[in-house]
């Protein structure tokens, strides 16, 4: 029988630093127009890409840097929040737990809306966060998007690893994240990541009418441009004074064709190579 946790309190810190604010505005520019068109036009779909591929670091490059999403998108376009969403923190396989786990992760990122918003969210967090009828986190929570969708600010659920959690997946949750989807469609909508599609996790059936939602638009994340790998070299050898040579570079990206792990396996080797100073 799974067992109802209480959530942890978000932080009232400073948020930290993120990895991505040395990435370039331009880093993976052609997956993130993609990305930014689906959004646009309120559409759901699916990254894919093997480990070691990037599809992770994408999404992180755009749920951490909202003003390069913002310059992908046109001036017109409606205010827009893409949220880091990591569904296998779930702590049990209840609808309780996943509205919680939706609600926790608003209040973790709060500072991304208006004032007005963030006091909602904050209310909202603090009387659900121990709530075990699912009920009540669920009214929470269309509440939340309900304020959203009156002040028309669309958010995007960034999903990482989602194959992962398939595995813990019921047909009810793949049930409740469709409907809310179905009764927002204006102001909410899914970005999943995940290795090689829905149809590979263990039981796709699971999925329901989520695995058409999320299977309409797909993109495949692969090796970076020649520009993007020059540019992961120079950031993943930085804590050195001294940058690889024009031809090491070259050689590096020859070696790696661009693959991300690759990159930074050789990466690794060079700064192993360097005589300390």
């Amino acid at each position: 029988m799974d067992v109802e946790m209480a959530e942890p309190q978000p932080s009232d810190t400073p948020v930290q630093e993120h990895p991505w604010r040395d990435h370039a505005p331009s880093y993976r520019a052609r997956e993130a127009q993609l990305l930014a068109d689906w959004i646009l036009t309120g559409a759901s779909g699916s990254v894919i890409g093997l480990n070691g591929s990037g599809k992770s670091d994408l999404l992180g490059f755009l749920c951490y840097r909202p003003e390069v999403l913002n310059d992908y998108l046109p001036a017109r376009a409606q205010p827009v929040t893409l949220l880091p969403m990591d569904l296998n923190t779930l702590p049990a396989r209840t609808l309780s737990a996943l509205f919680r786990v939706i609600l926790r992760t608003f209040a973790e990122h709060q500072q991304r809306f208006a004032d007005e918003t963030q006091t909602l969210i904050r209310q909202l967090y603090q009387e659900h966060r121990a709530a075990t009828d699912p009920f009540l986190t669920q009214s929470a929570l269309r509440e939340l998007l309900i304020h959203l969708q009156q002040r028309r600010h669309r958010v995007v659920f960034a999903l990482d690893r989602f194959d992962t959690f398939c595995t813990m997946l019921t047909p009810a949750m793949g049930d409740a994240l469709r409907g809310l989807r179905d009764g927002f469609k204006g102001t909410l909508s899914y970005i999943a990541s995940m290795r090689l599609g829905l149809d590979y996790v263990p039981d796709p059936q699971v999925l329901g009418d989520l695995h058409r939602l999320l299977d309409q638009h797909v993109c495949y994340v692969g090796p970076m441009t020649e520009q993007d790998t020059r540019d992961t070299i120079v950031r993943r050898v930085q804590m050195v004074d001294q940058r690889p040579t024009d031809g090491e570079m070259a050689q590096i990206w020859q070696l790696s064709g661009g693959y991300p792990s690759l990159v930074m396996v050789l990466c690794r080797w060079w700064l192993t190579t360097q005589a300390p100073r």
